[in-house]
């Protein structure tokens, strides 16, 4: 900023000045400000009316379109503590008793409290002995079943059985608990366990006696078979993998065992097998190529060793330089650990390119890593999958229904047979059978797997058995309903398009413009005000995304349907719109609460007592296409965002660049006002000169 001398020799008001010719330059900045006021006035004048709009179309609108909201019947119980009803629309007026004898159940079991384990632990003693104790260990999702039984082998496999899908697992010597859980639950049985209570909790996710499940176990006898199937799980990296993990790679094995050859069951098993496979194999290789590099890197391919090589010289060349440059002593270990940084960098760079050549078919040949093991895994499952094949009766299950035998006693089950536990141990095993819902309707038994139950188009809702008492339930016409859903849809629609009407033909607010601060203060508050409303009111005047969605407001509600050969519109339902002046406002002929249209006859109800279906085909069909219209009007653009019928990312544009706009404009102004100043001050140094030279003539002359 110049140094301003503001009037000392002249004795003119500089400020003064220089503010009225600022007035004129001020004009332009004035013209921007307005152009964002307005901006910002139009985007909150529109963001309310698309609120409106939003909430018409998700909510009144969205329930009018389904057909599933006209049901013309209506159903109720004399007692809905214990059971509910709705009836559809091909139900019979009239009165039923239902009486309900039994309610829907899953299957579900709760196990006994496991015990702690006892396991025996070695301490060694000062004196250099040792003593040997048996503690009790807490039961925990990571405990061994063999550790709980020693009934659990390696031979040892679980069977669960549900509904139309089984699972087996084998058992190993690291099997747990959280392994069995995830088991159930890969069998599409809900299953957990509780660590305080220390109890297993099974159930089926359906009710009704379809739902209900088994578990049981097998024995392998056959040890060739165990070592392949051991042999198999070592390819995928099994004892590490999560115990989801080794399910999934025991189900997928299974699978492709169990299933005919050249099925489709079959490759689907065998190609997500690969998938696992091809995860497992690059962290081998990687493993595979440091350890060659760093113990006999002869063994390695030229290229992997040549670039493993290259990055552990580009690392230790960078050490040494460093060490150069700041005068330090070269730590051997630390540069031995740098090379071998680098090179096992290099080596999971080089993984990757073999995978990516594997991936597009070019790598599909010997020396590959992924195509040597997916060939070797492949051969070996062919191999295991012939063996178990031609394996005949060397897998032993033991009976029961629901849970079996003396190794899953140790996870708290004793055996079900016939829906009945077992008295033997554990007795404290919780149990509820899978059972179909019952009841008597006028006197016949109907019996459903889940709780609700649909006879003759009524669906009835069980909450309680009855124990003898008879429930009424009353079916009749349900008119009042529709015609209440109809009517405030009619209000809504009103309600949105008065406002969008009242904002599209809006007095003009010509020649009014946003208020400038010295403006306002000449003006009262409520002046303000009124000046300000006028302008709002007038923003979306003739706006032609308002007019777009008004038209197809109107024009949706104005089609026709035809139905069963005959031609329908609102009109025929008394639904119209009588008077012009309103622009498209619809009015219900015989509606009480409308003063235009009350005296008339009400041909709405008469419609759905007659022919409710039509009525409903009518006004689902119009709804549906405003509804598609309103869509489309407010889906997402480059100008706007979704669920908008404005375009709100073009104003949030324009107002942005207004913004910069101003604040050029400002900086333009700041430097013609420090121009002026700085032309004053040139005056006021010039006429400081000139009064110097005056009086220095002065006294020369003598006039002094």
């Amino acid at each position: 900023m110049p140094i301003r001398m503001t009037g000392m020799i002249s004795n003119l008001d500089t400020d003064s000045i220089v503010k009225e010719l600022m007035k004129a330059q001020s004009q332009k900045k004035v013209k921007i400000e307005n152009k964002i006021t307005l901006n910002e006035w139009t985007t909150e004048k529109w963001s309310a009316l698309n609120d409106k709009i939003k909430s018409f179309y998700t909510g009144i609108l969205s329930k009018v379109k389904m057909q599933g909201e006209y049901q013309t019947k209506k159903a109720t119980s004399s007692n809905e503590a214990k059971l509910t009803v709705s009836a559809a629309i091909g139900a019979t007026n009239g009165s039923y008793t239902i009486e309900i004898e039994r309610l829907a159940t899953s299957q579900s079991m709760t196990s006994a409290k496991i015990p702690d384990r006892k396991v025996q632990e070695t301490v060694t003693n000062p004196d250099g002995s040792t003593t040997t104790t048996e503690v009790e260990k807490p039961v925990t999702t990571s405990t061994k079943l063999s550790e709980l039984s020693s009934d659990w082998g390696n031979n040892s496999v679980i069977n669960i059985q549900n509904g139309d899908k089984t699972v087996e697992f084998e058992v190993t010597e690291n099997t747990t608990i959280s392994d069995f859980i995830n088991t159930c639950k890969s069998a599409g049985l809900t299953a957990s366990f509780d660590a305080d209570q220390k109890r297993i909790f099974l159930s089926s996710s359906e009710s009704g006696e379809d739902s209900k499940f088994s578990i049981t176990t097998s024995s392998i006898n056959n040890t060739d078979i165990l070592n392949k199937k051991k042999d198999l799980r070592e390819e995928f990296g099994y004892e590490s993998a999560s115990s989801t993990t080794r399910v999934e790679i025991d189900s997928l094995i299974n699978t492709y065992v169990s299933e005919e050859w050249a099925s489709d069951a079959e490759d689907t098993a065998l190609n997500k097998l690969e998938n696992l496979l091809i995860q497992t194999t690059t962290t081998e290789y990687i493993n595979e190529l440091k350890d060659k590099w760093e113990n006999d890197p002869s063994s390695l391919d030229g290229d992997a060793r040549t670039m493993m090589d290259n990055e552990a010289s580009i690392a230790e060349t960078k050490y040494r330089q460093e060490c150069l440059d700041n005068n330090k002593d070269i730590d051997e270990e630390k540069l031995e650990k740098l090379r071998k940084e680098a090179a096992a960098k290099a080596a999971t760079e080089y993984a990757k390119q073999k995978k990516s050549e594997f991936d597009s078919g070019s790598g599909k040949v010997t020396g590959n890593p992924y195509f040597d093991k997916t060939q070797r895994v492949q051969e070996m499952l062919l191999q295991y999958k012939m063996d178990v094949k031609n394996m005949g009766g060397s897998i032993s299950t033991d009976d029961g229904e629901a849970i079996s035998n003396q190794k899953l006693a140790s996870l708290g089950f004793a055996t079900v047979k016939d829906g009945i536990v077992s008295t033997s141990a554990p007795t404290d095993m919780g149990f509820v059978k899978a059972e179909n819902s019952q009841i008597k309707y006028n006197g016949a038994t109907i019996t459903g797997s889940t709780n609700d139950i649909t006879v003759n188009n009524l669906t009835f809702t069980l909450k309680d058995v009855t124990a003898g008492e008879k429930i009424n339930v009353n079916v009749s016409n349900n008119t009042d309903g529709i015609y209440d859903m109809v009517k405030e849809f009619v209000k809504g629609y009103n309600d949105l398009l008065k406002s969008m009407n009242e904002a599209y033909n809006a007095k003009s607010a010509r020649g009014y413009d946003p208020l400038t601060s010295e403006q306002k203060e000449a003006m009262t508050e409520e002046e303000v005000e009124k000046w300000e409303t006028k302008i709002k009111d007038s923003l979306l005047r003739r706006d032609d995304k308002l007019a777009g969605v008004i038209s197809v407001m109107r024009s949706a509600m104005q089609g026709s349907v035809t139905v069963n050969g005959k031609r329908y519109s609102l009109a025929s339902l008394g639904i119209g719109s009588p008077d012009y002046t309103e622009k498209g406002l619809l009015h219900i002929d015989g509606n009480a609460d409308d003063a235009l249209t009350a005296g008339n006859k009400d041909k709405l109800k008469k419609a759905l007592s007659e022919d409710p279906d039509a009525v409903a085909k009518v006004i689902t069909t119009l709804t549906s296409n405003l509804y598609d219209s309103l869509r489309e009007k407010m889906k997402s653009s480059t100008m706007s965002s979704t669920m908008t019928a404005y375009n709100d990312k073009q104003m949030d544009k324009e107002l942005k660049n207004y913004k910069k706009e101003l604040e050029k404009m400002e900086d333009r102004l700041q430097e013609i006002e420090d121009k002026y100043y700085k032309q004053f001050t040139a005056m006021e140094v010039a006429l400081s000169k000139l009064n110097s030279q005056s009086n220095s003539f002065s006294s020369i002359a003598g006039f002094n």
